[in-house]
């Protein structure tokens, strides 16, 4: 997943409009999206999940608890197969980074798909930018 690496990629719009194996789906979602009731609901929840699931100290905690658990397994790897344990720390630092900036990213691709103003954005529960 790109995002992961580069927070300003927009998925959301990519999974959409991309052809591939998920057709069905992908023509489901765009189908109850077209549904007014639907499309509040998914912009309800989506906002919730930005809000409350998917925050940077949420990402953060998750990566530092799998960071621990295997840190010391990755300084015996790294120095078995002569890899570099600092490329190894600078990739978990880039996911915290990823944690910090992606959510303003996504908000941003889900106001401009959706065509909507920071106030109907706010209305549906999304955070507004930082000045």
């Amino acid at each position: 997943d790109m995002s992961f690496s580069l927070p300003g990629v927009n998925t959301f719009q990519q999974q959409l409009k991309s052809p591939g194996e998920d057709v069905i789906c992908r023509t489901l979602l765009l189908r109850l999206l077209m549904n007014e009731g639907y499309r509040d609901y998914f912009l309800e929840r989506a906002a919730w999940q930005v809000n409350n699931l998917w925050t940077p100290e949420n990402i953060n905690g998750r990566i530092d608890e799998i960071y621990s658990q295997i840190k010391q397994s990755m300084q015996k790897d790294t120095r078995r197969w002569e890899k570099s344990y600092q490329y190894w720390e600078n990739s978990v630092e880039g996911l915290r980074s990823f944690a910090a900036r992606r959510n303003s990213y996504f908000v941003s691709h889900i106001k401009g798909y959706f065509h909507l103003t920071w106030e109907e954005m706010k209305e549906y529960g999304f955070p507004m930018p930082e000045d």
